[in-house]
């Protein structure tokens, strides 16, 4: 008797959440007032007349939360049923949901500080073209979960394969991780503050300034200069401390493992995950690496599945593993894909009209300023946005190729960021060419490659390349009959 069949009677008959479940629906109502009737709320709370009534109100509220929390509860049962998990919900409205185990794309188990403290877990479970999480049962016991999260992400497979390791993220990598985050946009903040904050002050120490000797004000004025910078660096450094402190909650002890022709990856520090992901259920792989990340020798790898898959807190469900090196990488690819790259590919390059046409259309866009405002510094400004538009476009078509092999096709672009593709000819979902007026002039077209993770376009191909290409996709869409959802 298989695993499956000795776990699958636990399930046969509709159950429940641990009664602790009681606290997501709680939490999750409240966030939903909150975010939807804010407004509402913040006038209740300056209204003078109706703050004196404030603890009624909130203690009305709680009440009515807790008891439609407990019926949502309570009205919310799962079961197994002829290879799908079966979720009957709603408490006026009773919605009966059907989802068969091939359509089910990952099995995600959480836990969070209270479901460790109860010995509990948390599932979620994505479905193939989904809006977001089809379901969420957000407490069941470590065995149950355990038994359930095995049903849904193998069904009757066996367990001959031994768990292979792939990747594990050790303290360094951590460290490397946030430390080469884009800090940009925490150095915009910073500034942001620093002015915030100086301009106000700045008038109010300028107002007692005249009765100062003027030793004093230019004392005053040079400690000022000298604190701008300060400011500026203190802030930057706590965005830094954030950065490393985000990367060790959320990457903590992070494992990606391969055992029965699954993707199983886990970790987390406060938020603890765990998911499961069959290869044939993967759509796309993409490396991803900055200027910061290939000085420090890593980049990120994202394990594309079908579009439109959303977590219940907004951020995709696609697997996400940072700090990989190059050979890290090489084997996870070995791992998930056919073929080697290394040998027997076809390499192709966009051509030149590509860097080209774009260099045309970013400098006439920054020649739009100097014509509305003719200064000679805005004059010098557009002529060193033209260089940069001219190096940045030279340097992505030098970036850009397309190394094409019977079974799979690599993509990769980009210059400051540099991405890396890979699909399976397989997988695609349509193949189509297109063109203007001016790339059919010049014997050009644009290959658009539509995968259920989202196209990817090959610029500037020459006609007669992108025909074979879009003929040889769709020979090999229609002759596969391998899974691929």
């Amino acid at each position: 008797m298989n695993e499956q069949a000795r776990v699958k009677p636990v399930f046969s008959q509709a159950k429940r959440q641990h009664v602790l479940g009681v606290l997501r629906f709680f939490t999750r109502n409240v966030w939903t007032l909150a975010r939807s009737f804010w407004p509402v709320l913040a006038g209740l709370a300056i209204s003078d007349s109706i703050r004196m009534y404030a603890g009624l109100i909130g203690a009305v509220g709680v009440l009515f939360l807790s008891v439609v929390a407990f019926l949502e509860h309570w009205r919310f049962t799962f079961k197994i049923e002829a290879s799908a998990l079966v979720i009957e919900r709603g408490i006026i409205e009773r919605e009966r949901m059907v989802i068969p185990f091939d359509r089910i794309q990952t099995v995600h188990t959480e836990e969070l500080f209270w479901h460790r403290m109860f010995g509990l877990v948390g599932l979620r479970i994505d479905t193939a073209g989904s809006s977001g999480a089809e379901v969420e049962i957000s407490a069941l016991k470590k065995s149950e979960a355990q038994q359930l999260n095995t049903i849904l992400s193998r069904g009757a497979m066996s367990h001959s394969e031994a768990v292979q390791p792939l990747v594990q993220l050790d303290w360094q990598k951590l460290l490397r991780i946030g430390l080469t985050q884009n800090h940009l946009r925490n150095a915009i903040i910073s500034f942001g503050a620093v002015v915030a904050v100086i301009e106000p002050l700045m008038q109010w120490l300028e107002q007692g300034m005249d009765a100062l000797p003027w030793a004093w004000v230019w004392a005053l004025k040079l400690i000022w200069v000298l604190a701008i910078p300060l400011f500026f660096l203190f802030f930057l450094l706590v965005g830094l401390l954030v950065s490393l402190v985000g990367a060790i909650l959320r990457y903590h002890k992070l494992t990606v493992r391969l055992a029965d022709n699954q993707l199983e990856m886990s970790g987390g520090f406060l938020k603890k995950f765990e998911f499961k992901l069959p290869l044939h259920k993967i759509q796309m792989l993409e490396s991803k690496s900055g200027i910061l990340q290939r000085i420090a020798g890593f980049e990120t790898v994202r394990i594309h599945q079908a579009r439109s898959q959303v977590t219940s807190d907004g951020g995709a469900v696609n697997v996400l593993i940072p700090g990989l090196n190059d050979q890290e990488t090489a084997v996870l690819a070995s791992r998930l894909f056919l073929e080697d790259f290394t040998r027997d590919a076809k390499v192709l390059r966009p051509h030149r009209l590509f860097w080209i046409r774009r260099s045309i259309w970013r400098s006439v866009f920054g020649l739009i300023p100097f014509l509305l405002l003719p200064h000679p510094l805005v004059l010098v400004l557009f002529i060193a946005w033209m260089l940069w538009s001219v190096l940045a476009s030279l340097r992505k078509y030098q970036g850009t190729s397309f190394v094409v092999k019977p079974t799979e096709l690599l993509f990769r672009t980009g210059w400051r960021v540099q991405v890396k593709r890979r699909v399976e000819w397989r997988k695609l979902q349509r193949v189509s060419i297109r063109s203007n007026w001016f790339m059919q002039r010049k014997g050009l077209a644009d290959v658009v490659l539509s995968t259920a993770a989202g196209p990817i376009t090959l610029p500037y191909v020459r006609v007669e390349s992108a025909k074979q290409l879009r003929d040889w996709g769709l020979f090999q869409i229609e002759s596969s009959s391998a899974p691929w959802m």
